[in-house]
């Protein structure tokens, strides 16, 4: 029998995994809706680059800047997701992954990004297609956290329990 502590480590290591797994997918998608990897690794190093991080061409401290910063905030947000999702069945776990990007995305789009003074990088990118990169983060999180998630014994909704007398079936 797994105690609470023993779920939520596996959640939160399960929501690294998975972070790092929606990150990566979240990169892919961008390299191929805007065609420059470098640009796209190097986006997330603009609020301490700033017109550094958007200059066409190889910089590799923009790079390894950028990629360290979206893949934290990527673990970050899989972390989260990953201690609430734990316990849950697979099959709502990976639906609830592209919903929780969304939460992501008005997240990010709400509090983060212009708490970051980066209030023109979100509307530089039309709202569906920040939707989508978001959702594509939290289809390959959510996909990603399966392997760890362990479903915990539920007694059926059609099953009654009073205390001290034996489970009715309804």
């Amino acid at each position: 029998m797994q105690t609470m502590e023993d779920l939520q480590r596996q959640g939160r290591r399960g929501g690294f995994v998975a972070g790092l797994t929606g990150g990566l997918a979240m990169l892919l998608f961008d390299v191929f809706v805007n065609g420059d990897p470098s640009l796209v690794m190097k986006a997330a190093s603009i609020p301490l680059l700033q017109a550094r991080a958007v200059t066409p061409g190889f910089d590799l401290l923009a790079i390894v800047l950028g990629l360290l910063i979206h893949f934290g905030i990527a673990v970050f947000w899989g972390i989260a997701f990953g201690t609430r999702a734990i316990g849950i069945a697979k099959i709502p776990t990976a639906v609830a992954g592209p919903i929780w990007g969304v939460f992501v995305w008005a997240m990010m789009m709400y509090v983060v990004l212009p708490m970051a003074d980066l209030v023109d990088v979100t509307r530089s990118m039309p709202v569906t297609t920040a939707i989508l990169r978001h959702v594509v983060f939290g289809l390959a999180l959510g996909l990603g956290f399966l392997p760890y998630q362990v479903t915990l014994d539920q007694p059926s909704w059609r099953t009654i329990q009073v205390p001290g007398h034996r489970s009715v079936r309804a």
